[in-house]
C-alpha cells in the first residue's frame, strides 16, 4: 500500500499505464472514427483501434504494471485471451448503445471502455501475469515485494 492511499503501488502503475492504454486506444479509435467514420462501419474502425491498443497494453502492463519476467508467450496468449473477451463484449455493447440507445458512436465507446476497465485489471493480475507466490519470492527476494 502506498502510505496514505487506499491502493498498492501495483494498482497505481496499473492506472498510469491504462490511463495511457485508454488514452491511446480510444483517441485512436475516435480519429479513426472522425477521419473514416462516413465510409466504414464503426465496428471495423473499433477492430483495428482495439488490435493496435492491445499490443501496446502487452508491453506496457508485463514491464511497467505486473514487472515480471518469463513465460513471453504464454503471458501474450492469455493476454490476447483477456482483450478478446473485452473485444467480444465490446462488439456486443457499442450496437446495443448506438443503434438501440441512439447514443453517438462516441459516446457509446467511451462508457464501455470505462466499464472494462476495472475488470481488466483482476483479468491480468489473477490470470494472464500470474506468478505463484513461490515464483514471486526466487524472482524478488526473500520480501517478495515486487
Amino acid at each position: 500500500m502506498i502510505r496514505g492511499l487506499p491502493i498498492s503501488q501495483e494498482q497505481l502503475r496499473y492506472l498510469v499505464a491504462g490511463g495511457y492504454n485508454t488514452a491511446f486506444g480510444y483517441g485512436l479509435f475516435a480519429a479513426l472514427q472522425l477521419a473514416f467514420g462516413d465510409h466504414v462501419h464503426y465496428l471495423a474502425i473499433l477492430s483495428f483501434s482495439h488490435a493496435a491498443s492491445v499490443l501496446s497494453a502487452f508491453i506496457v502492463y508485463r514491464r511497467f504494471v505486473f514487472r515480471v519476467e518469463g513465460r513471453f508467450i504464454l503471458d501474450g496468449l492469455r493476454f490476447s485471451l483477456v482483450y478478446l473477451v473485452v473485444f467480444l463484449v465490446n462488439v456486443a455493447t457499442l450496437p446495443i448503445l448506438v443503434e438501440g440507445a441512439g447514443l453517438s458512436v462516441l459516446l457509446a465507446q467511451a462508457l464501455v471502455v470505462g466499464g472494462t476497465v476495472i475488470a481488466s485489471y483482476f483479468a491480468h493480475r489473477r490470470f494472464t501475469f500470474y506468478r505463484p507466490p513461490q515464483a514471486l519470492a526466487k524472482a524478488t527476494g526473500p520480501s517478495g515485494s515486487r
